[in-house]
């Protein structure tokens, strides 16, 4: 290789060891090794459909675990080891790809794949009229949200992931879904009950579609949802609690590098509020036990768990 060549691949091995270096310090945080594993399965099925070498990843682990054992304090050092060592285990275990989030089984499957081939078109209206027909029908909320539109959301990531979708193309069903969710909230008015709802991530995490739809499944249980979406500074959020007075903050967590952060965030109120803390977002199903890890009151992984539980601890 010429050096040109091998400095652009090792400015690539820096940043690439950096960020696993972030999902380390993350689980390390927590103690829990599920965190950095979950990172690593995932590389390892980007690597499989990139043509990636899965060598390279296992040798930058290798590395990565005699360095900090030996930088490190002596138990922080073991720890830090177990845990790279624990993640290179998942990572040459991982299959090689990622399975479609449209299965055969899954209902309205037709109305999903061509939600999702319309949205792909540039077929905005299309997709959108999918939707509405099924709506017209009569069908519930959660069918279409949890058969068509969660499940194709993460569809195209997984088509981002294995290289068969680009940024673009997930920004345009991002931008899709909302348009949807705006007239899902316009068509369901459900009575409020009087419980209001704070939907906030930490600073830095800049997911916020999640939110959205956990919104729309709370106000179909009558609860008043206010969503601030993403990155919100603690301060911030500390100040909407004051001025909205939610009965409830629901706190999302879609990837491991921001536990820290949301650690941060459930500290902060705990200081100065008694109010039910409910922590949400795909990390949940990595660790399920991550909203007790950080003092929360309960927690799901999916929106339709996050009501059930935030009926328990706000009930009528």
């Amino acid at each position: 290789l010429g050096q040109d060549t091998l400095s652009e691949e090792f400015k690539d091995l820096m940043a690439t060891t950096e960020v696993r270096l972030r999902f380390l310090a993350e689980s390390l945080f927590v103690e829990r090794p599920a965190i950095f594993e979950d990172h690593l399965v995932w590389t390892r099925s980007a690597l499989a459909t990139r043509d990636g070498d899965p060598s390279v990843t296992e040798a930058n682990l290798e590395s990565m675990a005699q360095e900090l054992m030996g930088w490190l304090p002596e138990g922080c050092g073991a720890m830090a080891e177990s845990y790279v060592r624990r993640g290179l285990e998942a990572f040459r275990a991982a299959p090689a790809g990622a399975s479609t989030h449209l299965p055969e089984e899954l209902p309205f499957l037709d109305e999903a794949r061509g939600y999702l081939v319309a949205v792909l078109e540039a077929r905005t209206d299309d997709a959108l009229e999918i939707v509405d027909r099924l709506l017209d029908a009569g069908h519930p909320l959660d069918a279409i949200l949890s058969s068509i539109i969660i499940p194709v959301q993460r569809e195209i990531g997984r088509m981002w992931q294995i290289g068969d979708a680009t940024v673009a193309d997930e920004h345009l069903l991002t931008r899709t879904t909302e348009r949807v969710i705006r007239a899902l909230e316009n068509r369901k008015r459900t009575d409020r009950n009087g419980r209001r709802v704070l939907f906030a991530a930490a600073e830095g995490d800049m997911h916020e579609l999640g939110q959205q739809i956990a919104a729309l499944y709370f106000a179909e249980a009558g609860w008043n949802p206010v969503v601030f979406g993403a990155s919100m500074p603690i301060e911030s959020v500390l100040q909407a609690i004051t001025d909205y007075a939610p009965r409830l903050i629901a706190v999302s967590i879609q990837i491991g590098l921001h536990v820290r952060g949301a650690a941060a965030l459930v500290a902060r109120i705990r200081e100065s509020n008694d109010i039910p803390i409910l922590i949400g977002g795909r990390m949940l199903e990595v660790v399920p036990d991550l909203w007790e890890v950080l003092g929360a009151d309960g927690g799901s992984c999916d929106a339709a768990g996050s009501v059930r539980k935030a009926s328990e601890l706000v009930p009528l």
